[in-house]
This record gives C-alpha cells, sequence and structure tokens, in this order.
C-alpha cells in the first residue's frame, strides 16, 4: 500500500498542547492519517484508471485504423468489377436494342 509518512507523534503534542486529552488526540491523528492515506490511494487509482483509459483508446484507434484499411484493400477490387459490370450491362443493352430496333424495321 502507498502512503505518506506523516510524524503522529508530533501532530499528537499538538494536539495536547492545543487542549486535547491524550485520547481525543490519538484518535485526532489516526482519523488524519487514515484519510490522507485513504486520499492518495484513491489519486493512485485515478491516475492508473486514468492511463488505462488512454492505453485503452490508443488500441481502439489503432484497431480502427486497420479495420479502415483491410475495408480499403477490400473495396478497392470490388469498385473494380463494378465498374466493369456497368460497362458489360451497357454494352450488352446497346447490343440488345441494335438487335430489338433491326428486327422491327
Amino acid at each position: 500500500m502507498n502512503s505518506i509518512a506523516i510524524d503522529t507523534h508530533k501532530i499528537v503534542k499538538r494536539l495536547k498542547d492545543a487542549g486535547f486529552s491524550e485520547q481525543q488526540a490519538e484518535i485526532m491523528t489516526d482519523v488524519m492519517r487514515e484519510s490522507q492515506e485513504s486520499g492518495f490511494d484513491e489519486h493512485v487509482v485515478k491516475n492508473d484508471l486514468k492511463n488505462e483509459l488512454l492505453s485503452i483508446r490508443h488500441e481502439i484507434k489503432t484497431e480502427i485504423l486497420s479495420v479502415k484499411k483491410e475495408m480499403s484493400d477490400i473495396a478497392a477490387p470490388l469498385k473494380s468489377d463494378i465498374n466493369l459490370l456497368k460497362w458489360m450491362v451497357g454494352f450488352i443493352l446497346a447490343i440488345s436494342s441494335g438487335i430489338f430496333l433491326k428486327l422491327m424495321l
């Protein structure tokens, strides 16, 4: 557990000098120490979570870029095939129209 060292004896002495009883001073010092340790641990956990979140965001962005590249690699040949099909359909329609007109006239 991470903690910051505090001089509890000095705090107890100062509280007693201020009019606290021995028991009150010790309890007050314990509460202050526990509060400080708790706050420090929460701060550490918060920073750890923040760092982990940044790491996960980076991984997600990297994965998204990878998927985009894969999709573009797949899409390029498909676009080419679609353009070829458009030309083929247009050519077939033109020939069919020509044959139809020839038969009708």
